[in-house]
């Protein structure tokens, strides 16, 4: 997926996605060490009904999150440090 491309324009889709409840928006990207976790889940659970998954899926993840949680950097901050 690129990651860039969603976060610039991820408040776009997130209003078309309230505008139109029928429809969803996926993407697929190499996570969890390079593991394609969502396609495994969609074609493992075929039976089951998979509506979340939740847990930090990479290290960029990781390093923002921790951050945020154990120095109480705001999000915007280590996005920059996150992105140079």
């Amino acid at each position: 997926a690129n990651k860039a491309l969603l976060a610039q324009h991820l408040a776009e889709i997130e209003e078309a996605l309230v505008e139109n409840p029928g429809c969803r928006m996926g993407f697929e990207a190499a996570v969890a060490g390079g593991i394609p976790v969502i396609r495994s889940l969609q074609a493992s659970f075929r039976a089951d009904s998979v509506t979340r998954v939740a847990g930090i899926l990479n290290g960029t993840t990781n390093f923002m999150l921790s951050a945020m949680h154990r120095d109480g950097t705001s999000y915007a901050a280590i996005l920059r440090e996150a992105q140079t």
